[in-house]
């Protein structure tokens, strides 16, 4: 049989299937991981990780785990920074220059990478890693690139490995072959689409304003003074797509007068102003477009 020894992390998608092991390897625990198994489960264990600074760990722990009461009284080596007999009398201090000196380097940035960095310099032929996901982006981001570096310096030293069903360690896109979307990437491609279906509708808004507003001001020069003739209104455009109006005082008769000619000629015609209220609507009416054409 292959010496073994099987890491058990926190996460509980897969810690719990650590009591599939056989007896007879080893089996390492971490910080307040005492509380998520049985008794029976516990009985698995050989070796404990508590390499918080103490004083750290004394403030950052849940009272309610009673990992204190677990230091003192636990019968498994428990692997420290430094030691402390009062509070831990089965403390084992951690070699980390021995371990250090094995791995090439002081690259350890978790409590699951210090077990495995042992494992390795303590000559383990088989690891089972068993709640090591290491998924979250922000908390991990440190952590999981130590700890599958440290997995293939395993492999590229003979050690087997075994990862659990869905364990996102040493798993990434195939490049050039795999197309691979996080909810990341879908919520920057949903926010993208979004701003330029949003845009598009402004435009839409903007052009039927526009559209409304030429089909009212048609009818407001059809109407004339009263029904008598046509108000001669004029639009006018600028660089930024606001309309302004171009006060022509001329109202077209259309009961039988005819507009100038195209020579420049003129015959005859009935004229009056324009009726304030005609002017006054067509503006009131334009301002209302030009507001609708900032619409966001």
């Amino acid at each position: 049989m292959l010496k073994t020894v099987a890491i058990v992390g926190l996460a509980p998608t897969t810690s719990h299937l650590v009591a599939q092991e056989p007896p007879g390897i080893e089996v390492w625990g971490l910080n307040q991981g005492h509380a998520l198994f049985t008794p029976e489960v516990m009985g698995q264990f050989t070796r404990w990780f508590q390499v918080h600074p103490w004083e750290e760990m004394v403030v950052c722990q849940n009272p309610e785990l009673e990992h204190l009461e677990f230091l003192r009284t636990t019968h498994l080596p428990v692997y420290l920074e430094e030691l402390n007999p009062e509070g831990c009398p089965n403390g084992v201090r951690y070699p980390y220059e021995e371990v250090c000196q094995t791995i090439g380097g002081t690259y350890l940035t978790s409590a699951p990478a210090y077990m495995l960095a042992l494992a390795i310099h303590e000559g383990f032929q088989r690891i089972n890693v068993y709640g090591v996901d290491m998924a979250n982006a922000t908390e991990y981001q440190d952590q999981r690139p130590c700890f599958e570096f440290l997995l293939g310096m395993a492999l590229a030293r003979g050690i087997q490995v075994w990862l659990p069903p869905g364990c996102p360690l040493l798993k990434g896109p195939l490049y050039a072959k795999t197309v691979y979307v996080t909810t990341s990437t879908i919520q920057q491609r949903l926010s993208a689409w979004l701003s330029a279906r949003d845009q598009l509708l402004a435009q839409w808004h903007e052009y039927d304003g526009r559209v409304q507003a030429a089909q009212e001001l048609l009818n407001l020069a059809l109407k004339g003074n009263g029904g008598q003739g046509a108000a001669n209104i004029e639009l006018s455009q600028a660089d930024n797509g606001e309309l302004s109006l171009v006060e022509n005082d001329r109202l077209w008769d259309l009961g039988g007068s005819s507009p100038p000619a195209r020579n420049g000629s003129q015959s005859p015609v009935l004229e009056f102003q324009n009726t304030p209220p005609i002017v006054a609507q067509a503006e009131a009416l334009i301002k209302a477009v030009n507001s609708r054409s900032h619409y966001a």
